[in-house]
């Protein structure tokens, strides 16, 4: 059988060799900054994951400067016009932390499905709107969204709310809102997720530590009553032990 002329064997190596795809310069350097870019994101999620676990380390009793650096981390890193934080006190859902230029919509209402933030501990899943005032009427007709009477009504539109869960049970939420519409990407649902786990331990923490405090102050407190109790003992063993045993054991003999 003959073989493959040399020819033959270069033609061949040239159908199987890929064509070399050529960049301009203009979109080599857009993707130099989209990776310096990426870079920079990347930093600046670290940095605030880190402070927020040396905020936990410094207040290991205080929770409320850990939920103002969270919040103050969430609207910053997600480009969000404002950030609160809500914790769950039997049915009612109350605002401990926010941050932006505007103050909080409520500071304490009944949980139900009718707001994005209640509806996200009822589903215990994340909540994302990207424009609330189009479905606001038929979805979310208790979402107040910044109005107050007398005043300019404050319109938010794109809106993201995050539950906070222990064990599979809400305990908070995070919620984060833009008045202009404008989707959240997937990095920043999945960072504002970071944060709430994060507020999650932070409350966590507090509990503990709390709980072992008075467990402490329980334990001592009971010490000092026992010592108490045993000095008591002791001064009256020793009355009896002196004057009064020798008369008693006098009157004894005598009667013999």
């Amino acid at each position: 059988m003959a073989s493959p002329t040399k020819k033959g064997a270069n033609n061949k190596k040239a159908r199987l060799r890929r064509p070399v795809v050529k960049t301009s310069q203009a979109e080599q350097a857009q993707t130099i900054a989209e990776l310096r870019q990426q870079l920079a994101e990347s930093l600046q999620r670290e940095n605030a994951t880190s402070e927020i676990l040396q905020v936990i380390a410094r207040s290991p009793t205080e929770l409320h400067p850990v939920l103002d650096a969270l919040a103050e981390n969430a609207a910053r890193l997600c480009e969000a016009t404002d950030a609160q934080i809500q914790r769950v006190e039997g049915d009612l859902f109350m605002t401990v932390a926010s941050y932006g230029p505007f103050p909080p919509t409520y500071a304490k209402r009944s949980i139900d499905r009718s707001f994005p933030g209640g509806r996200a501990i009822i589903d215990r899943q994340i909540i994302h709107i990207p424009d609330l005032e189009a479905i606001r009427e038929t979805e979310y007709p208790g979402a107040r969204g910044g109005r107050r009477p007398g005043s300019n009504p404050l319109v938010f539109r794109t809106t993201l709310a995050v539950p906070m869960l222990r064990e599979g049970v809400a305990i908070g939420g995070i919620l984060i809102r833009r008045t202009e519409i404008k989707p959240f990407t997937d990095k920043q649902i999945a960072l504002l997720k970071t944060f709430a786990d994060q507020a999650v331990i932070a409350i966590e923490n507090v509990r503990l530590f709390r709980e072992l405090k008075e467990a402490l102050e329980q334990q001592t407190a009971t010490s000092e009553i026992l010592r108490t109790g045993s000095g008591v003992n002791v001064e009256r063993d020793t009355v009896l032990g002196g004057p009064l045993a020798h008369k008693r054991a006098g009157i004894l003999d005598g009667q013999r």
